[in-house]
């Protein structure tokens, strides 16, 4: 902090030609965050989430009256020996993916899990609650319905997630904040195909579930084992054809007959609930 009780930037950029404004820029290409290994976080909440995730920060811009309301955060931040730079806000609003950005734009290092994390993760939730699920997503094309998976997959006791090829990523900067932080913290894979994932998850009992209208089985029937695969496909259509036949079980969301179908984030919420209940010990009182 300065004598006046500002707060001391690291520099102020007022140019969208600035080097390190333009590779901030580029990760709103696919391709460049997946060369960088990076994405953007685009709010006080997602930036929050990532430094409590243990995130690697590489730089955050700010406008210069952020650190007003957000001083502790820019104090946590710069703990991380993260430099901070004041941007005038049609800069920010380049960088940003958001029409109205919220002040704030950090760049960090996107989390890379292995497989073999998410089976010590899968071990562990059957240890402790005696059950673990996890989400294999077929083709979801919007980054708002990942990100809202992941969140509420998150919060739920979800244990990770499997990604089919063709299945937006969950380091999309609009999937990131969707799901408020919580794609940092939830290990995730990409391009698995099904067979892979059911092989991967193989060992133990395990239980591979699809949903659909016509099925006879309602979902608050259905018990699950100790470990289920949980099968969500992509917007317009669910999952394919070869993912039902490849489910050992088909249960039905029951609505009322006029509903035609579900949102993909609303019914993985709906399911979650029933499958990955937590122990008193672990919900909100």
């Amino acid at each position: 902090m300065t004598a006046s009780g500002s707060w001391r930037f690291d520099g102020h950029l007022s140019s969208r030609r600035n080097r390190q404004i333009k590779a901030a820029r580029k990760l709103q290409s696919k391709k460049y965050r997946q060369r960088r290994d990076a994405t953007l976080v685009e709010s006080a909440k997602t930036i929050k989430a990532a430094l409590q995730a243990g995130v690697d920060f590489k730089v955050i811009f700010c406008t210069v009256d952020f650190p007003t309301d957000n001083h502790q955060l820019l104090c946590d931040v710069r703990h991380r020996n993260t430099p901070v730079f004041s941007v005038e806000p049609d800069v920010l609003e380049s960088i940003s993916t958001v029409a109205a950005p919220q002040g704030v734009v950090g760049v960090v290092r996107a989390p890379s899990w292995t497989p073999e994390q998410l089976i010590r993760k899968i071990e562990e939730s059957i240890e402790n609650r005696g059950r673990a699920v996890v989400l294999w997503l077929q083709g979801i094309a919007d980054p708002g319905n990942l990100g809202t998976i992941v969140r509420s997959a998150h919060a739920l006791g979800v244990t990770g997630y499997l990604c089919s090829p063709g299945t937006v990523g969950a380091f999309n900067p609009r999937a990131v904040r969707a799901s408020a932080g919580s794609c940092f913290f939830l290990p995730g894979l990409r391009g698995v195909p099904l067979g892979e994932a059911r092989q991967l998850l193989s060992g133990g009992e395990l239980c591979v579930v699809a949903t659909s209208p016509r099925a006879a089985l309602a979902l608050q029937h259905f018990t699950p084992p100790q470990k289920t695969l949980v099968l969500l496909g992509e917007e317009s259509q669910g999952i394919t054809r070869s993912g039902f036949r490849d489910a050992d079980v088909t249960v039905t969301i029951p609505m009322v007959e006029e509903a035609e179908s579900l949102n993909v984030a609303a019914a993985c919420a709906i399911m979650l609930y029933h499958l990955t209940p937590l122990q008193e010990s672990e919900t909100l009182t």
